[in-house]
């Protein structure tokens, strides 16, 4: 399964609260290597926002670093974020179909969840 950085990044809430429903095991199983792939992915796309925030950051009174979007170098930060978001990678172990989760079984799911997780998973029919 390939996805963008920004498909995960979006996807990190969305699929930890999906977790913990109770699904047919087929769909929790997949959705649990979904999981496990995407942190792996998350760790990479944080070290490297950390790094564009401390390159295009200053830092404040208590040491912290950040990137104001009001300041000078906010566009470059945005620029190299996007560029980092845009990056597909390739989800392995995973099927190249999207999880399909089961439309029977009384689960309910906002539509903002849905749609952030409308890159990995459909609803069935």
């Amino acid at each position: 399964m390939q996805a963008t950085n920004g498909d995960i990044w979006n996807a990190r809430e969305a699929l930890s609260e999906l977790l913990k429903e109770k699904l047919p095991v087929k769909t929790a199983y997949w959705l649990a290597k979904l999981a496990r792939k995407a942190s792996e992915h998350l760790r990479d796309i944080d070290l490297m926002r950390v790094k564009l925030i401390r390159e295009h950051g200053t830092a404040d009174e208590k040491g912290n670093t950040e990137v104001k979007r009001d300041s000078e170098q906010w566009p470059a930060f945005e620029v190299a974020f996007n560029e980092l978001m845009a990056e597909t990678v390739e989800l392995e172990g995973l099927p190249m179909e999207k999880i399909t989760l089961p439309s029977d079984n009384g689960l309910c799911i906002s539509a903002a969840t849905l749609m952030v997780l409308s890159p990995f998973v459909d609803v069935a029919d």
